[in-house]
């Protein structure tokens, strides 16, 4: 029994995953390996967006009663992030996927795969009770209000420092719009990416993703209990590739630009810390290793 890698997952670019029922289903290679995610709700505002005269709002004191759980990344519906509250008021929670770092700068032991240049995301979305109720009023429902990506800064000038960018500033064609209203039950897919001077910003100052946030409406449109309820399953990040390839990136940054006419959308690499990830130190690291798999 040999140990073969796992190929990276891509689709061409501009192009993106159409088929609502499986993103997977739409790109190429594996997609049985994703980061595992730290969950935290946000109590408090997170800051500051690039390019924007505000922060991420915090959960409020309604969202605070909501349940939330799972796994963004999982391929199965049934083990999604999910989120309800049960009761007679509506209420904003705000989720923060990833290790939990509340720095200026990124903590050198913090985990994720530390991807290079994602410019946004894709991910199927449900307002789907996880009791597969469906008594609740048409407009009761979980309603995404806007998403964000957490990076750490890759390049010489503010090393390692945490860069918080909007990644919902341009949904794609197919997908349903921001805090949506009386949308239907089942399984919806949603595209965005960052705007064109964000992007710009990702690939000049070679930022690295290390987490989403995802600012959430649990809508409630009775007087008497309702159970607003919406989970968000087979998250990608949707990775634009440089003109040129940056040797001091490390292999498994690397790895992504082989093919600079794809658009990676997965992640398909072991997590690593910030200290073996860092592109700026890369001189004083081993080889890292891509994720690995028996056959």
């Amino acid at each position: 029994m040999g140990a073969t890698a796992r190929q990276a997952s891509g689709v061409f670019v501009g192009t993106y995953p159409g088929v609502k029922e499986s993103i997977g289903s739409d790109t190429q290679g594996n997609n049985g390996y994703f980061t595992q995610p730290g969950l935290n709700r946000l109590d408090t505002e997170w800051g500051p967006v690039l390019n924007s005269d505000s922060d991420v709002s915090a959960t409020n004191s309604n969202g605070k009663d909501a349940h939330y759980e799972g796994n963004p990344y999982k391929t199965n519906k049934s083990e999604r992030l999910y989120c309800n509250r049960s009761g007679t008021k509506s209420g904003k929670i705000v989720l923060h996927v990833g290790d939990y770092n509340t720095g200026t700068y990124m903590g050198n032991s913090m985990r994720s795969t530390f991807m290079p240049n994602v410019i946004g995301c894709a991910f199927l979305w449900s307002k789907d009770r996880m009791d597969g109720s469906t008594s609740d009023n048409k407009n009761t429902e979980g309603r995404l209000r806007d998403v964000y990506g957490i990076y750490a800064t890759g390049s010489t000038s503010n090393n390692g420092k945490m860069i918080t960018v909007r990644l919902a500033s341009e949904i794609l064609s197919g997908s349903l719009s921001m805090n949506p209203s009386n949308y239907g039950y089942g399984d919806h897919f949603y595209a965005m990416r960052a705007n064109n001077t964000d992007c710009s910003y990702i690939r000049s100052n070679k930022l690295c993703l290390q987490g989403f946030i995802f600012d959430i409406d649990l809508n409630h449109n009775l007087s008497h209990g309702q159970n607003p309820a919406c989970g968000l399953w087979n998250l990608r990040p949707i990775l634009s590739s440089s003109s040129t390839q940056d040797q001091n990136l490390t292999k498994v940054q690397q790895a992504v630009f082989k093919d600079t006419n794809r658009l990676i959308q997965l992640y398909p690499f072991e997590t690593m810390t910030w200290s073996e990830a860092n592109p700026y130190y890369f001189y004083q690291r081993k080889n890292l290793k891509l994720n690995v798999a028996n056959s």
